[in-house]
């Protein structure tokens, strides 16, 4: 992606590859999917709080908006003021409704609060992937997060052997 040549923070890489991943599977979620998205193609992702406020919800709308673009999906990033705020992402599935939106990509702000919202999504064909907290509804095709225990548990594995490797 542009961004990701453009930010040399090694701290924002895994929001700006997380960006790109939840466009870019996008079409791997199913045939019948891929057949609606060459149609239009207008991806609502839903962060979970102010992007001008918690940089990582910045990171990922800028990757979200260049991955868009450089696959040709129309994304819309809309957040909550913050992690607590389900009325707003409330609101902001039914909007993806009411205008016809192929997908919703969104961070849930509770793992159950959303299920009545993203299940009338669901109805009316709007794919659903979930990303960096899940949710607890059957309807998400996808989900994308990571894993912050194996991550740490890998780190130390990995330090672990370079300092045996400088010791030998």
């Amino acid at each position: 992606m542009n961004k990701l040549k453009r930010k040399g923070l090694s701290g924002r890489l895994g929001a700006l590859a997380l960006s790109a991943a939840m466009v870019s599977v996008l079409p791997s979620c199913g045939p019948a999917d891929q057949e609606k998205l060459s149609r239009t193609g207008k991806v609502m992702v839903i962060g979970k709080a102010d992007p001008e406020q918690v940089s990582f919800w910045k990171d990922v709308r800028s990757g979200a908006m260049d991955a868009g673009q450089e696959l040709g999906y129309e994304v819309t990033f809309q957040s909550a003021e913050n992690d607590n705020d389900v009325e707003f992402q409330k609101g902001l599935i039914n909007d993806a409704i009411r205008d016809n939106y192929d997908v919703i990509v969104i961070a849930p702000n509770s793992t159950t609060e959303l299920n009545e919202d993203l299940d009338k999504a669901a109805a009316q064909g709007i794919k659903i992937i979930n990303i960096n907290s899940s949710c607890e509804n059957e309807n998400v095709a996808c989900l994308i997060a990571s894993a912050d225990g194996a991550a740490a548990s890998s780190a130390v594995d990995e330090s672990i052997n370079l300092i045996r490797e400088s010791s030998n």
